[in-house]
């Protein structure tokens, strides 16, 4: 987000899918695609959307072809020449999916009943599904039997080409999730991977998670030369969710590259061990090294990696944020990762357009001028009719910035994620009211998947500087939601920031999405919060 406007030429190279300086410093020049032109997208949210909608950027799928890596999320595509790694942005494909009752009816149908899918392998194709039996699911609407702690559980079931009777793999139990307290009740599990490897079939199961339900994180590897099923747990990936699984070597150098996550109830995506270098022990394939790879140690571009793809020695990692290229033979070497920021820009008006300070100011502090604006969020500024869009404006941003100061200070209470993980490095072990906002070497920043949905406890919550609850919940006078921070004071009582950020009403913008290189400081400097950061009390 910083020197947005140094790099305005490079991004509307790179919105035309131009040849674009994007490539890194040194690397060779390599092979253009043919011309792919961006489409224009409009990021306004419909009736039914919440305003922070269209900033939904995560990435289910990467499609490839023979010169393009397609990085699909639910209505944009960003799109990748494989050659000069210069970009487009188009429209995604509809994806027709079911809303409201008819939703809510498929997805319980699913649960009772989850759809087999299908994998190939040396040209045959393999049908596989995960189940949760429990006492809850019901298909015939008969009664049932409660079942007990240990009958209560999750299956894989697989199908392979020599037999069409289903082989039932049990997974885990409620008994053994509650053993790990890992949670009191099974979330409802699904198939988050599936990946042929030279002669293995590979599967990443995740659980859902929230109001105290929870799954065991689960790897499965199916080799039909033997027919042996290995149902591997990792140690020290318990408690997550695994997003996506990439394999690379065997034997003694069997590697397996996870993405990670957390969810809870009305927060689909929350950060947890970011991407994962997992390498088991070939005798104990429960057990083995770990290391992870976060904005915090790494040039990772986003918290949570959606998904991953291994093509011609290079890994690619793909977040709601943006995407990342390494070799992954070299990840430990900060130089050799490639990234690039997915962010939306607006044109401005001739004349501008006013500033405000946050979400309901009444006066605009200054007129923002210019040719083009990096949008960052939107939020509701105010009540709108029944079945209205919502009345809101985009933070924008804005490098002079605007100085606020907020209620509460520091405190040394250790967060839900570094109890959870203690391993992962997340910075000085200091709670504050920008926590989270993460040091990037000169600013506190904060990705799009860090910005934490809350659906229904309030929406997204950012920096204000009056924290009374009044009204409506969803309505709040925010400060900044996503715009860099300085740190100007921090005590046990009182936050001073500035925030370069501002807001602009939402029908004076038109923002568009596209993709920018990544960029790093070009002076780091040392976390502020070290200077006042003490040893996390024991628990």
């Amino acid at each position: 987000m910083k020197s947005f406007c140094t790099a305005l030429g490079v991004l509307l190279l790179l919105s035309s899918c131009a040849p674009s300086q994007s490539v890194g410093e040194g690397q060779k020049q390599a092979e253009p695609c043919p011309q792919l032109a961006s489409t224009p997208i409009s990021l306004k949210a419909g009736a039914q959307e919440p305003l922070y909608a269209p900033f939904d950027f995560h990435i289910q799928t990467i499609a490839e072809d023979e010169q393009y890596l397609r990085f699909r999320g639910e209505k944009v595509e960003f799109v990748v020449c494989k050659g000069d790694r210069t970009w487009a942005v188009v429209a995604a494909p509809p994806q027709n999916k079911p809303v409201g009752e008819a939703a809510h009816d498929a997805r319980l149908a699913e649960i009772e009943n989850p759809s087999l899918q299908s994998i190939a392998l040396d040209g045959q194709t393999y049908q596989y599904r995960v189940k949760l039996n429990a006492s809850w699911i019901n298909p015939d609407n008969s009664p049932s039997p409660e079942m007990t702690r240990t009958e209560e559980g999750v299956v894989f079931e697989l199908i392979t080409p020599d037999n069409p009777t289903p082989r039932e793999i049990p997974l885990y139990t409620r008994q053994e999730l509650e053993e790990a307290q890992l949670g009191s009740s099974l979330g409802v599990p699904r198939v988050s991977a599936a990946i042929a490897t030279a002669d293995s079939l590979w599967w990443a199961i995740a659980a859902e998670q929230g109001e105290g339900a929870s799954g065991v994180t689960t790897l499965i590897r199916f080799t039909p030369s033997s027919g042996d099923l290995d149902v591997i747990k990792p140690e020290g990936l318990q408690g997550a969710q695994i997003t996506d699984l990439a394999v690379t070597g065997q034997g003694d150098d069997l590697t397996l590259w996870l993405g990670t996550q957390l969810s809870g109830e009305g927060n689909p995506y929350l950060p947890a061990m970011g991407l994962v270098r997992y390498r088991p022990q070939t005798d104990n394939l429960n057990t083995g090294s770990l290391a992870t790879y976060t904005p915090y140690n790494s040039p990772l571009i986003g918290a949570i990696p959606d998904r991953l793809l291994i093509k011609d020695e290079t890994l690619w990692i793909a977040t709601a944020n943006g995407v990342c290229a390494v070799p992954h033979a070299q990840i430990d070497q900060a130089a050799s990762w490639e990234c690039w920021r997915f962010t939306t820009t607006a044109e401005l008006p001739a004349g501008g357009v006013p500033l405000y300070p946050s979400v309901q100011a009444d006066q605009a502090a200054t007129t923002l001028t210019g040719d083009r604006v990096e949008v960052l969020w939107s939020a509701p500024a105010r009540e709108s009719g029944e079945n209205q869009p919502w009345i809101g404006r985009y933070e924008v941003v804005y490098d002079p910035g605007f100085t606020v100061s907020l209620e509460g200070g520091a405190t040394q209470a250790p967060s839900q994620l570094r109890r959870l993980f203690p391993q992962v490095e997340r910075g000085p072990a200091v709670a504050w009211p920008g926590d989270e906002w993460r040091w990037e070497g000169d600013r506190f920043v904060r990705a799009l998947d860090e910005v934490s949905l809350n659906m229904v406890g309030g929406g997204p919550r950012g920096l204000r500087t009056e924290n009374q609850e009044s009204g409506n919940p969803y309505i709040r006078d925010w400060a900044a939601m996503r715009g860099d921070l300085s740190l100007l004071e921090l005590t046990d009582q009182k936050t001073e920031v500035r925030h370069y950020s501002g807001w602009v009403d939402t029908d004076l913008l038109n923002p568009t999405p596209t993709v920018v290189p990544a960029e790093e400081p070009t002076q780091r400097q040392p976390n502020p919060l070290e200077a006042i950061a003490r040893p996390t009390p024991k628990s």
